[in-house]
């Protein structure tokens, strides 16, 4: 599954590569037959200032579909990609189910 990761506005791309990979593969790993690309954006939207402020922007390309969407929310990148990572597992789910696609079950 090809992983592309964009960061914007002071967030280390460097550092967060290896987490975001591993989260987005774990989280979506049912589905690797059918993904052809996993897009993950995040961006610092009010700089340096405290909140929940990290939007994960993350797009899931399946074959033979329009690609998928779920922006998240969180007060730091790691927690923003991993919230983003479970809330898309549902809704791959959701829109292979209502397509007829048999979904494989979870693993654990």
């Amino acid at each position: 599954m090809k992983i592309d990761l964009t960061t914007r506005a002071g967030i280390d791309r460097n550092r967060l590569l290896a987490f975001v990979q591993r989260r987005i593969g774990l989280a979506l790993r049912r589905y690797r037959e059918l993904i052809r690309a996993v897009e993950v954006r995040l961006q610092d939207v009010n700089g340096p200032r405290r909140g929940v402020d990290v939007d994960c922007l993350l797009a899931v390309h399946l074959q033979g579909m329009r690609p998928l969407y779920v922006r998240q929310s969180a007060i730091d990148p790691r927690s923003a990609v991993t919230q983003a990572a479970h809330r898309m597992d549902r809704v791959v789910a959701r829109s292979l189910s209502r397509r007829g696609w048999l979904i494989p079950h979870r693993a654990g």
